[in-house]
């Protein structure tokens, strides 16, 4: 018989009241649904901004049909309202033990009340150590890596050995479904290892499935996770409109912003430095964030951390922009730079053919941008890697170990 990861004291059922005078999740957690349809195009007149339908809107949401010219936003446009997707998800085309604990919650969660869920209502044991895994997410193929299996041993090792929480995107494609196969192969010895998935809500394939209409939650949800290559596609990038949920998973925290086939990137990465630096002052855990292959968005989100201060272990040979930061961590070196009114020591490239050594590889590694777009890849490439003090680089094959 299935059973739930942990204890949970959050079951809105009738008769079973809550603390703070009511029931707990609904009390306290929101989803957030648009109230203004305005025709995304002259094209798709049926189509809100939000991307749902005119007849998935509310009855509000449905008084007036508006233009495509007229504006729309998240914050002018949608409503909070007490959320109605949360409790036990049960994959339906998959096989785990565990009934991971999902809730749907609006963009502006208040991040101490998410914590103390974790750590009170789903009852999750108290971490020393927080991995962020992120990189990868429509390109990667782990099968394509030299070092797949000592990647998905040395991420459960260190989760193991460190009682550590592991976080991820969350969906079952990229480099979260590499952890979620890592946490599959050593269960026997990761049982207790909370993995947790955060992404949007409105980018989840199947997020109907996990609606409980009377906000009393499901126990448990009735989940389809759709495989990679049965995703609906947008015609003009060829990449998935949404992403079906990882099973191997132990935790979702799915975000609302009230749109629909929007990953809300950006957005998400900030909110995940965000709610981690939060755990780690309640918990006094440490935070890693380790980066496997990955893009664009990978770059950004790792010079994010290190302007945040947070240190980012490099996987290197594991492709694309994990590759070229571990070549220009290679061929930089310390030097004694001067910024105008002092001087400083910083790691730098050692010279002009270097540094056109790594845009090379970063354009091989992401084509087909512009000229611009490179220079301004290659300024956030030397600002990371003059934070030396907190930038790893592991090699594939080397024997990982992340504790």
């Amino acid at each position: 018989m299935k059973k739930a990861f942990s204890r949970i004291s959050l079951r809105g059922r009738p008769g079973k009241k809550q603390n703070k005078g009511g029931y707990y999740i609904t009390d306290t957690f929101f989803r957030r649904e648009c109230n203004k349809f305005v025709a995304k195009s002259t094209d798709e007149e049926d189509c809100c901004k939000c991307g749902y339908m005119f007849d998935e809107h509310s009855e509000h949401g449905k008084r007036w049909r508006h233009e495509p010219f007229s504006e729309w936003s998240v914050a002018s446009d949608t409503v909070r309202l007490p959320t109605n997707a949360y409790g036990e998800i049960d994959f339906l085309n998959a096989e785990n033990d565990v009934l991971p604990l999902y809730l749907r919650c609006d963009m502006e969660v208040d991040i101490n009340e998410l914590g103390t869920l974790f750590l009170s209502k789903w009852a999750m044991p108290l971490p020393n150590l927080l991995i962020s895994v992120f990189g990868g997410h429509s390109k990667f193929d782990s099968k394509k890596m030299t070092a797949e299996m000592d990647i998905k041993e040395g991420l459960a090792k260190a989760a193991r050995d460190t009682k550590a929480w592991l976080f991820t995107s969350g969906v079952n494609h990229g480099v979260s479904n590499l952890v979620g196969d890592a946490m599959a192969m050593k269960r026997s010895f990761v049982n207790s290892i909370p993995v947790i998935g955060i992404n949007s809500w409105g980018a989840v394939n199947n997020n109907s499935e996990l609606v409980e209409e009377q906000e009393q939650g499901l126990f448990p949800a009735k989940y389809t996770a759709v495989a990679q290559q049965c995703l609906e596609r947008d015609p003009g990038t060829g990449k998935p409109k949404s992403m079906s949920l990882e099973h191997e998973h132990t935790h979702f925290v799915l975000m609302d912003f009230g749109t629909k086939n929007n990953f809300h990137e950006n957005d998400i990465r900030k909110f995940r430095v965000r709610l981690q630096k939060h755990l780690v002052d309640r918990t006094k855990a440490q935070l890693v964030s380790v980066l496997i292959e990955g893009g664009t968005g990978s770059l950004e989100e790792a010079k994010m951390r290190i302007r945040e201060g947070l240190p980012v272990v490099v996987l290197g040979d594991s492709g694309r922009i994990s590759n070229v930061l571990a070549l220009a961590m290679d061929l930089s070196r310390q030097q004694e730079v001067c910024d105008g009114t002092a001087t400083k020591t910083v790691r730098a490239f050692r010279n002009d053919d270097d540094r056109i050594r790594v845009r090379e590889a970063l354009s091989c590694a992401i084509p087909k941008l512009s000229s611009s777009k490179y220079d301004e890849l290659m300024q956030d490439i030397e600002e990371i890697i003059s934070n030396e003090n907190l930038v790893t680089v592991w090699r594939c094959g080397k024997g990982i170990e992340l504790d």
